[in-house]
């Protein structure tokens, strides 16, 4: 579990902030629980491992001027998941004196977005691809 805010604001230059105007600045609960599976012992470890999450905000709507308060609540619902690939090179002689254990993680992500409202507006769905980004050391 994290604190997060989405970067949605981030893909507008041109000065607006609908996902801060909307649901505010602050960052709201993330949920995650990831589930690895080591198949595989030769020459270092090698897995496949599941995650997935839940995150939910709301905020109060505006009317079609964009600038005036509706009364009604809008929410955002995000599933994050992935699917990865991982190898642990715990198995290399002489790194067992090293505290650090090198590790590649990768694989295919994505989300499930919903968005709703209360005062009738339909709901929107959809779904952003993404890649894990490749992760290098941990601790023993």
């Amino acid at each position: 579990m994290s604190l997060y805010r989405p970067a949605v604001d981030s893909e507008f230059s041109n000065g607006n902030h609908p996902f801060g105007e909307t649901f505010g600045s602050s960052r709201h609960l993330l949920s995650e629980i990831e589930v690895d599976r080591y198949v595989y012992h030769r020459f270092g470890t090698w897995g496949v491992g599941l995650r997935g999450g839940y995150y939910s905000v709301t905020g109060v709507a505006f009317l079609a001027d964009g600038k005036t308060r509706s009364g009604d609540e809008t929410a955002l619902r995000l599933i994050p998941f992935a699917l990865s690939l991982v190898y642990k090179a715990d198995r290399i002689p002489g790194l067992k004196q090293v505290p650090l254990i090198p590790y590649l993680k990768a694989g295919l992500d994505g989300v499930v977005w919903t968005t709703s409202g209360t005062g009738g507006s339909a709901s929107h769905s959809g779904f952003t691809p993404g890649g894990t980004r490749p992760r290098a050391w941990r601790l023993a």
